[in-house]
């Protein structure tokens, strides 16, 4: 049983897109706008993530976090919708910010470590086209960035946060645990 589009956690991330034909999905709903709803002959792309740029891309892309395009650092875009592999439909693209690219031909890819990405949707063949079901994918690491003056940066940290200077501001970049003390 198909659903309708419902909407996205408030502050969290926008809504997937509508109800797609009968073999393929729609994509999910990104931080920055709604997953695209399937057609009846290929299923929808993510929705795009959020553009941040707390971290220049030339350090995040140093830091291995977001996704750059351009001067742009992008985080948390939707999964792609899977599709059926025997009617060569093909799956939806994952949106930008890290989003998971849906199942059709191989498995469904997982969002991007590091973007929040979302995971892509699944597919009810097997990649070589027999029955067989293609789970989706998990969802990308986070990131935590602080950015903070460095004339107030204490030093005081746990774990191991990539720390970068842009301009006078001081950036402790964390894709694992840790702490920072003022």
């Amino acid at each position: 049983m198909r659903s309708a589009r419902r909407a996205g956690t408030a502050g969290q991330g926008f809504a997937g897109g509508g109800v797609a034909g009968n073999y393929t999905g729609s994509g999910g709903g990104g931080a920055a706008g709604i997953g695209l709803t399937g057609t009846t002959s290929a299923s929808g792309d993510g929705g795009p993530g959020l553009a941040v740029n707390i971290l220049n891309s030339t350090n995040a892309l140093s830091a291995n976090v977001g996704e750059v395009s351009g001067s742009d650092v992008y985080y948390a875009g939707g999964g792609g919708g899977g599709s059926d592999r025997s009617r060569n439909d093909p799956a939806g693209d994952g949106g930008i910010g890290g989003g998971g690219n849906g199942a059709y031909t191989s498995a469904a890819t997982p969002g991007t470590a590091n973007t929040g990405g979302g995971g892509a949707s699944g597919s009810n063949r097997l990649p070589n086209g027999s029955s067989g079901t293609q789970l989706g994918s998990d969802g990308g690491s986070g990131v935590v960035i602080l950015r903070m003056p460095s004339v107030t940066y204490s030093g005081i940290t746990t774990g191991s946060p990539i720390v970068n200077t842009e301009g006078t501001d001081t950036i402790l970049t964390y894709t694992g645990s840790g702490t920072y003390t003022a």
